[in-house]
């Protein structure tokens, strides 16, 4: 029988170190699923409300910036819960829209039993403004996600 899949959000911030960290001690009879997402510039100003999205010009360096860090971040974020003793496969993925969203649907491709994500700590003001991708996630899938 193969063990339950634990998906981690990891961005390399501490909140999502501290994310691994539970999920590792918490949930170490699971396999980590450690993701890292990332959005391109004409859809992170998109996301933002900003018309600025029609005037980007000569953004692909900056996405490919982007991708490679979150390609870095994962695989590190594997790299740590190897470290640890636990079994972790490093995962990226562009967010078309919403960073939450890209979240969900890694969830469901790799039938998560639980996921972890952490929280950036901004206060209920700001994460009304700005959007919070563990809120989103944790209303969507309130009976798996750990936030």
């Amino acid at each position: 029988m193969t063990p339950p899949v634990t998906l981690v959000c990891f961005d390399g911030s501490t909140a999502s170190r501290r994310g691994l960290d539970v999920a590792q001690t918490l949930l170490a009879s699971t396999d980590l699923v450690v993701l890292s997402v990332w959005q391109s510039v004409a859809n992170r100003l998109a996301e933002a409300g900003s018309l600025g999205a029609m005037a980007v010009v000569a953004h692909e360096s900056a996405d490919q910036a982007a991708e490679e860090e979150a390609r870095a971040a994962a695989a590190r974020g594997a790299a740590i819960a190897h470290a640890g003793g636990g079994h972790a496969q490093a995962r990226v993925e562009e967010a078309d829209e919403f960073v939450w969203k890209a979240v969900l649907k890694v969830a469901d491709e790799v039938d998560a039993a639980s996921i972890v994500i952490g929280s950036r700590g901004r206060s209920p003001l700001k994460g009304a403004l700005l959007g919070s991708v563990s809120r989103e996630v944790s209303h969507t899938r309130h009976d798996r996600c750990w936030s």
